[in-house]
């Protein structure tokens, strides 16, 4: 995304007009812009919903809240459009070059925060900096391997039963394994 020109996203796109995204857009940001502002409000909506009826039922594990922070992002993967959105997200935090000044206006802060925090109350065990720490690779690892995913179902590698639940549970699995795992004490070299 970061070396795509407009002219290559017209192309891409099916557009015959070779100005179409500038035209509508003005830039590639501001397109990139449009796509976030599409699909965000909604993944608000649909957490916020899931939080308040998990918050309502009582306790809450490190899965349970992994699974409040994975459930609307996996039901994108059943969509192209939700698809390319989880790919594009994936690529905005892996490349920080491709400059989106306003990708943060687009979170949710009191949201943001409100799982942050019952995922605090769960990790207490651990070091507030290795919580903080976990918490940015677990994001980082969540869009990259729905992006992953995302790129598979397109390309038709993957199972239409394995589309899903499959997926789905070794992902929350996964990355609540990464927040919960105990801490080593010191690095630890393998002898090569």
């Amino acid at each position: 995304m970061s070396h795509a020109s407009l002219r290559e996203i017209n192309l891409l796109a099916g557009q015959r007009n070779n100005a179409a995204v500038h035209l509508h857009f003005g830039s590639r940001e501001a397109l990139l812009e449009a796509v976030l502002q599409f699909h965000m409000p909604a993944l608000h909506e649909s957490r916020a919903r899931l939080v308040d009826a998990a918050v309502a039922s009582g306790l809450l594990t490190v899965r349970d809240v992994v699974e409040l922070i994975a459930r609307p992002l996996l039901d994108l993967l059943g969509e192209p459009r939700g698809r390319r959105y989880v790919r594009i997200v994936a690529q905005l935090l892996r490349e920080p070059t491709i400059g989106l000044p306003g990708f943060n206006s687009h979170a949710d802060p009191a949201g943001t925060e409100r799982i942050r925090g019952l995922l605090i109350e769960r990790l207490d065990h651990l070091d507030p900096n290795t919580v903080t720490l976990r918490i940015e690779l677990m994001t980082t690892a969540l869009f990259h391997l729905l992006a992953d995913q995302a790129r598979r179902i397109d390309a038709d590698l993957v199972e239409p039963h394995r589309r899903s639940d499959e997926f789905a549970t070794g992902l929350i699995d996964a990355l609540a394994g990464l927040l919960n795992a105990a801490p080593t004490t010191g690095t630890r070299h393998i002898p090569t």
